[in-house]
């Protein structure tokens, strides 16, 4: 048996590491990207998580579930992760009644605190290098990467099965989607800026209308939601006028920071915002899992053992 997996994102990297762990012997796992292992909206992103995303603080969909499945992976290599703790600062009276009733529905996962919201359990991962992990852990099991675009589900009509975890660029494969399977590509940006040597590191991450999460004297402040765009590489011009002046109100002085550069990538967005896993649209065995929009972190281990155990292997 011959499996490829094109997309070397979360999802792909997730259902990759999962397969090599339980394919039979013999059985040869192929990952392909152009772009390299991280290298799209995956590892652009500022690896933020939590299951309360949204301006009302409503628990995601699945959203302890997918808690419970990163965090298995997480514990692996305790090294990547850089912040602990989200605090989301009420931005309306509305607001803030929407971060009480989620404080009294889930006391022992959010609590109130002075002008907002505590999320003691979120975490702030370094993308670049959890995705290296999970790479590695592949690699190790004798998964090959193959640094190459692939546009067609004939390019691959040697391999038994393919699996299509291409995130925000799945136009060349539109056709394969099953009715209902709808997707739309979402770009966003972040910026990265130096954090003053003269002032003491944030406590915790801020999720408000945008977020900032540091790594040492990094910060990152994202991120855009554009849904029209016209390059999928950074535009740093729009990227400031949108991020900037939301970034001064969450933290005086942010604009004063000198910017080191901005990041771009393309999500995967259903019209429900779920993630969505399922048989493609084609002869030869192929698959699909994307959707996770915004929410890779928090779903990629949760959908990518689901992928899994659909195609018939057993998850332990």
């Amino acid at each position: 048996m011959k499996i490829a997996v094109v997309g070397a994102g979360l999802s792909g990297l997730a259902v990759t590491c999962l397969l090599s762990q339980v394919v039979p012997v013999g059985c040869q796992i192929v990952l392909f990207d152009e772009k390299g292992v991280g290298g799209g909206a995956s590892g652009a992103g500022a690896g933020m998580m939590h299951p309360f995303a949204g301006a009302r603080s409503r628990l995601n969909w699945r959203g302890f579930e997918g808690m419970r499945a990163t965090a298995c992976y997480l514990e692996k290599y305790p090294e990547v992760i850089v912040q602990r703790g989200i605090f989301r600062p009420a931005q309306s009276a509305a607001q803030q009644a929407d971060f009480v009733s989620c404080a009294e529905q889930f006391p022992e996962e959010a609590c109130l605190r002075s002008g907002g919201l505590w999320l003691p359990k979120g975490v702030v991962v370094d993308l670049p290098l959890y995705l290296s992990r999970l790479w590695e852990r592949s690699f190790e099991a004798g998964v090959v990467f193959v640094h190459k675009r692939i546009e067609t589900r004939e390019e691959l009509k040697d391999f038994t099965v393919v699996i299509l975890a291409v995130g925000g660029d799945f136009s060349p494969f539109r056709s394969l989607f099953p009715e209902g399977m709808c997707l739309k590509a979402v770009k966003g940006q972040l910026l990265e800026l130096s954090w003053p040597d003269d002032q003491p590191p944030l406590e915790h991450a801020f999720n408000g209308a945008v977020y900032l999460v540091q790594a040492g004297k990094r910060v990152l402040l994202g991120a855009t939601y554009e849904k029209e765009w016209l390059e999928e590489t950074p535009n740093m011009v729009k990227a400031r006028e949108w991020l900037l002046p939301r970034g001064e109100a969450l933290l005086p002085g942010i604009q004063q920071m000198p910017i080191l550069g901005c990041r771009a990538g393309l999500r995967g967005v259903t019209p429900n915002h779920r993630p969505l896993i399922g048989r493609a649209d084609h002869p030869q065995e192929t698959w699909l899992i994307g959707g996770m929009g915004s929410k890779g972190l928090l779903y990629h281990m949760l959908f990518g053992k689901e992928l899994v155990q659909r195609m018939g292997f057993p998850i332990f």
